[in-house]
């Protein structure tokens, strides 16, 4: 189970509505929660996901930027890295959580 999942169904049981944002489409079950398609690196997207949020639930009080590009890298030698890849990392990794706050 991945971290996100983890806080998500830890905040679920305390009674927090959840919004689970993805950008191959998000599946929320049970508690009171919402999945969303989004690709937080895009702008359009991740206004779309603060107002469907907002819409939703009234309000967001708490945001967990757990979106990230790792675990699906094929390890290579840092030289081998294209500047394609580093760009896909970074709108993921630092825009994206940027767009999100």
């Amino acid at each position: 189970m991945g971290i996100g999942r983890t806080l998500a169904e830890g905040l679920a049981t305390e009674g927090a509505n959840i919004v689970i944002a993805d950008r191959d489409g998000a599946v929320a079950a049970g508690h009171a929660a919402r999945g969303i398609s989004c690709d937080i690196s895009s702008e359009e997207d991740t206004a779309r996901m603060a107002a469907e949020s907002t819409e939703a639930f009234g309000a967001i009080d708490v945001l967990i930027n757990n979106a990230g590009i790792y675990s699906s890298l094929t390890p290579q030698p840092f030289e081998q890295q294209t500047a394609a890849e580093w760009r896909s990392i970074l709108d993921v990794n630092v825009i994206g959580t940027f767009l999100c706050c």
